[in-house]
């Protein structure tokens, strides 16, 4: 499973089609931020060689919502391989997959 939102650009060529800048994604972060309560993976529970997720403030608030969102309490070995093979290509690691920037990759991995 994954979470994550829309680009700024989508939501910015969503507000020019229909001429209306509340579709920007500036307007629906403060209802996504509402919407989701993050968890912070349990620690003790995962290898320690395993990366950290490290969302952007931004994007979560404190108190959050229903939606409950977090990352796995383990690391999958194919995603050190991934992970190398993306840096390879040239592709970005990103922290963060809802704050409006989706280009590059975020896999989560037991460091190697």
């Amino acid at each position: 499973m994954l979470y994550h939102r829309g680009t700024t650009g989508t939501y910015h060529q969503w507000a020019t089609a229909v001429g209306d800048d509340s579709y920007e994604l500036s307007s629906f972060l403060p209802y996504f931020r509402k919407s989701v309560h993050y968890t912070p993976p349990d620690l003790t529970l995962r290898a320690a060689n395993a990366t950290i997720p490290n969302p952007d403030p931004i994007a979560f608030s404190l108190s959050g919502g229903p939606l409950q969102v977090s990352h796995a309490k383990y690391a999958m070995p194919i995603s050190s391989w991934a992970k190398n093979a993306f840096l390879e290509s040239g592709l970005s690691e990103l922290d963060d997959m809802n704050s409006g920037d989706l280009h590059g990759f975020a896999v989560r991995s037991a460091v190697r």
